[in-house]
Formats: structure tokens, C-alpha cells, sequence
């Protein structure tokens, strides 16, 4: 319990071992869950707004798409931060996604291309 909380106090604590592992299992469970919610983005186009460069990799910029998930792709940080970048997701993290500039432009939540707007599918 936490410290200076009525529980603190009471007898028949839980033993430490039981509770780390009860917090594994949690944590595993939320990133497997996280990972399945993330792999409904690959192969989609998502607006991605640029914010910083990638501190563990230096060539790759960081965003987020409209959903607030954190997209990871290579990109020029001076060029491109706080656009609305094309991204194609082609691999998905429980926590990130990855992906590639797309080109072409954004049209209302679609994505247009050759001037014509299509939706592109999962």
C-alpha cells in the first residue's frame, strides 16, 4: 500500500513476490492488449503532426497521429516540424508506430491522391 494510507497500517499485507508478480502479469496483459489496438494501423495513411526528432535515432523524426499514438519515421526534424506529414504505418510497437513518408496530401480526412480522394483501406 502506500505509505500514509489507512491500508498501510493493516495487517495481512500482501507479500512483495505476489504483488511484482501480479504486476507483471498486468503489464504484459496491457502491452499485449496495446499491440493488437496498434496493428489496425498497418498499411493505413495517418496524418501525423511532427514534433521532435527521434532521440534514440537521430535520422527519424517523432509525431503523433490524429489518435495521439506516437509515430516514429525518417524525416528532417528543421523541414518538418509542426507539419501534417503523410504517413504510410508499416510496423506496429505496443506503445508507437512506425512508419513511411507517403506522398501525396490529405484532403478532409481522406487521403488524395492524382487529385482524387480515396479512402485507403487497413
Amino acid at each position: 500500500p502506500r505509505p500514509h494510507t489507512p491500508a498501510a497500517v493493516w495487517g495481512d499485507q500482501v507479500e512483495e513476490g505476489v504483488k511484482k508478480e501480479r504486476l507483471r502479469r498486468i503489464n504484459e496483459l496491457a502491452a499485449e492488449h496495446a499491440l493488437e489496438r496498434r496493428q489496425r494501423y498497418l498499411g493505413r495513411v495517418e496524418e501525423v503532426l511532427v514534433e521532435k526528432r527521434n532521440e534514440r535515432h537521430p535520422a527519424q523524426v517523432k509525431g503523433r497521429n490524429p489518435q495521439g499514438c506516437p509515430v516514429f519515421f525518417e524525416g528532417d526534424i528543421d523541414e518538418l516540424k509542426g507539419q501534417l506529414v503523410p504517413v504510410r504505418i508499416v510496423e506496429a510497437r505496443p506503445y508507437s508506430l512506425v512508419g513511411e513518408r507517403a506522398e501525396g496530401r490529405f484532403a478532409g480526412g481522406r487521403y488524395a491522391d492524382d487529385g482524387e480522394s480515396v479512402v485507403v483501406e487497413a
